[in-house]
């Protein structure tokens, strides 16, 4: 992740690392930690949706508020009174109905040989894709992947439209 990061925002500097193991204690005592052991942190970005909600919360009840912005993983209905108050929180999360088709279409394509799932392969959209017209398999961690696309991102002016 760390080489994805510095190759596309090279004047992103990342301070710590830090892992609340998916309980909110943990999650807001690194939080703490982070923003008293880097006093000029400017985001936190956490992968989790039970992260996301202790960091935003521990900004928002801090000196921070409006400082640090909170970004990452998250469900509307979590994070909407820290999107709202101003602490600068958003969230964002895969579109679940095209995740859906998307994951559908790829497995007929694969039971059919329809389209190559190899690396550098283009899977081309059918119809009813919300996304974009084609993804391209990439080499994933533990396999090939096809990258869904942009995620839906929650924000002061859009998370009132979403209750889930």
């Amino acid at each position: 992740m760390n080489k994805r990061l510095a190759a596309k925002y090279p004047k992103v500097k990342v301070v710590a690392t830090a892992y609340g193991l998916d309980k909110p204690e943990e999650s807001t005592t690194e939080t703490q930690g982070l923003i008293q052991n880097n006093p000029t942190i400017e985001a936190i970005v956490a992968p989790t949706s039970v992260g996301i909600v202790a960091a935003a919360k521990y900004v928002s009840g801090s000196a921070s508020k409006g400082k640090v912005f909170v970004t990452g993983l998250g469900l509307p209905n979590d994070m909407k009174t820290y999107i709202k108050d101003g602490s600068g929180a958003q969230a964002s999360l895969w579109d679940v109905e095209n995740f859906g088709y998307v994951a559908v279409q790829i497995a007929n394509s694969i039971r059919n040989n329809k389209q190559s799932v190899k690396v550098g392969a283009v899977i081309k959209s059918a119809k009813g894709d919300k996304g974009v017209k084609s993804r391209k398999v990439i080499k994933g961690a533990v396999g090939n992947e096809v990258l869904l696309g942009p995620a839906t991102v929650f924000t002061k002016a859009n998370v009132d439209n979403y209750n889930f």
